[in-house]
């Protein structure tokens, strides 16, 4: 399995070096995070996919998903995001990212339904025109929970429609 999921980088890094653009205007981002957290004695690992569109140079809009598993328990959530990249560099940029959530708690108890909201502020490493690689802090609230502080590990592949 590990070696199908190398392939599959490395097909996705080639396949897509001629696809052009980062962050301007009519760019599409593919791409998600692996999410870690440790809170009350307790590591969660959550994976987070997300799908978003540039409406305007820098600035992209779209929806995030998740799912996670733990101690009996599953969450799922969905929700839309705003992000703004900073810096003119074709080889990395800062983002702030806002979003909001509609989240599923289901396990030990009945299931429980909450919104909650985020803000990530990180780093994108482009390694090519069309993929970067991000690090970023993030902050999550949801409905009825303290807040709580993690850290993102995550790809975005950018690419234009007609690949100019």
């Amino acid at each position: 399995m590990k070696k199908l999921f190398a392939l599959a980088c490395f097909f996705l890094i080639f396949a897509l070096q001629n696809l052009s653009a980062q962050t301007e205007k009519t760019t599409w981002l593919l791409g998600g995070a692996a999410y870690f957290e440790s809170r009350d004695n307790e590591n969660l690992i959550n994976i987070n996919p997300n799908v978003g569109y540039f409406f305007a140079n820098n600035f992209a809009g779209g929806v995030n998903a998740g799912f996670a598993s733990f101690s009996g328990n599953s969450f799922y959530q969905f929700g839309p995001f705003g992000r703004y990249y900073i810096g003119k560099s074709e080889r990395g940029k800062f983002f702030a990212q806002a979003s909001y959530s509609f989240n599923k708690f289901t396990g030990n108890n009945s299931p429980q339904s909450a919104s909650g909201y985020g803000a990530k502020l990180g780093y994108a490493a482009f390694l090519n025109k069309s993929i970067g690689l991000e690090i970023a802090g993030a902050y999550n609230k949801i409905e009825g929970n303290k807040g709580f502080f993690g850290i993102n590990v995550g790809f975005q592949i950018h690419f234009r429609k007609g690949g100019d």
